[in-house]
C-alpha cells in the first residue's frame, strides 16, 4: 500500500466520491516503507512515511517514523520470522514470532494508529510523539518488556546505521547488538 498521490487526490476530489480509495492511507501519516535487519541479538525494523495535512496531502519529507528493536534472550540459539506487515486505512501493523532451540517462542504484535499517532504493543499503548524508539525484550522464559524512549527520532539515517539509533536510546543493549544471536 503507497501514500496517497496527488493524482489519486485529485480524482477523488473530481469524481465527488463519498469516500477516498481502497489503497488510500490516512491519519496524520503515511507509511511509506519499512525495513528490518539483525544485529547481533537484536532485530531492528524501521518505518518510513510522511506526515500527511488534514486533507490526505503528503507534507514535508520522507522521514523515519518508527524504530522498533526487539532484543532477544542471551544464549538461546534459533531464528527469527514470521514477520508479517499491513498498512491499512489508518493503521500500520507488524506481527514477528521467534522460535528457539530450547522450544521457547515469542510473538511480538505492533501497531501504529496513524489517526492517533499512538502505538500499541503487548496490550500498552503509547503516544508516538514522546518518542518513536521502541525497545521490546524477550527474556529465557519468553516474558516480554516494552520501553519507549523519551525522544522522536525522525532523521533517516544510512541503510545499516538502525544500531547506532538503538544504542543511543538503549545503551544497555551495547553488547547485545556486537553478539552474534546464534552462537553458543
Amino acid at each position: 500500500m503507497t501514500c496517497r498521490t496527488v493524482a489519486i487526490a485529485l480524482s477523488w476530489l473530481i469524481l465527488g466520491c463519498n469516500k477516498p480509495p481502497q489503497d488510500t492511507q490516512l491519519g496524520l501519516y503515511c507509511q511509506s516503507g519499512s525495513s528490518s535487519r539483525t544485529v547481533g541479538r537484536v532485530h531492528i525494523t524501521t518505518a518510513t512515511g510522511n506526515k500527511l495535512d488534514p486533507n490526505g496531502f503528503i507534507i514535508g519529507p520522507e522521514e523515519t517514523v518508527l524504530y522498533v528493536a526487539v532484543s532477544l534472550p542471551e544464549r538461546e540459539t534459533g531464528s527469527g520470522g514470521g514477520a508479517g506487515l499491513d498498512a491499512g486505512p489508518t493503521k500500520s501493523t507488524w506481527s514477528e514470532a521467534f522460535r528457539f532451540k530450547s522450544g521457547l517462542s515469542a510473538q511480538v504484535d505492533i501497531e501504529w494508529d496513524r489517526a492517533k499517532d499512538s502505538v500499541r504493543v503487548e496490550g500498552r499503548s503509547f503516544l508516538r510523539a514522546s518518542g518513536n524508539v521502541f525497545l521490546i525484550e524477550i527474556d529465557g522464559r519468553g516474558a516480554i518488556k516494552v520501553s519507549q524512549n523519551s525522544k522522536v527520532r525522525s532523521e533517516r539515517v544510512p541503510e545499516g546505521d538502525e544500531s547506532r539509533v538503538i544504542k543511543e536510546e538503549f545503551p544497555h543493549l551495547a553488547r547485545a547488538l556486537s553478539v552474534s544471536p546464534f552462537s553458543d
